[in-house]
């Protein structure tokens, strides 16, 4: 494993799991997020996003955490050598989402180029709170029809829980 996508629905831990393997492995891990919310939430340029992506894989290893499939996935994913799929529960995701949320907004903890999560935003239009309840189910639809009908020969790995996420992680060698 030198080349890794985290895939998952927002508030599923892909970033906690993509440090973590980053830290085992001594990879460097970018944040997809990170790349596209530029400042005041404006996202990048197509151009612009894709070209951050590719800097940031231009070295042999690399550890990428985000759902960017249809901007960068056809030039992207065929490189990885490890796909990682975080699928757990609705019920999981958006409690942990919920209670990330909150902390970061109490906390006002910034999080890419000067953006910050707040609570007056909770439940409106741009809330990831609402994102994710109007998108975890087709996300975890085409997540499916890709683990099912793989286009990349890349190997796939689906954790449900936080249990098969441990048992992978220990079992992971340099």
């Amino acid at each position: 494993m030198k080349r890794i996508i985290v895939i998952g629905s927002s508030g599923a831990g892909k970033t906690t799991l993509a440090r973590e393997l980053a830290a085992k492995l001594d990879i460097p891990h970018v944040e997809l997020d990170s790349l596209y919310h530029q400042a005041n939430w404006r996202p990048a340029s197509p151009e612009d996003f894709l070209a951050s992506v590719r800097a940031a894989t231009k070295n042999d290893s690399w550890i990428l955490c985000g759902n960017y499939y249809s901007r960068i996935g056809q030039e992207i994913w065929p490189r990885a050598d490890t796909i990682v799929w975080c699928n757990y529960s609705f019920k999981r995701v958006f409690w942990q989402l919920l209670r990330r949320t909150l902390r970061r907004s109490v906390r006002r903890t910034e999080l890419w180029n000067g953006n910050r999560e707040r609570l007056s935003a909770l439940f409106t239009k741009d809330s990831i709170i609402l994102w994710m309840l109007q998108n975890w189910k087709k996300q975890k639809t085409r997540y499916e029809e890709m683990f099912l009908r793989p286009t990349v020969s890349a190997t796939l790995i689906q954790l449900r829980n936080p249990k098969q996420k441990q048992k992978f992680l220990e079992n992971i060698d340099k």
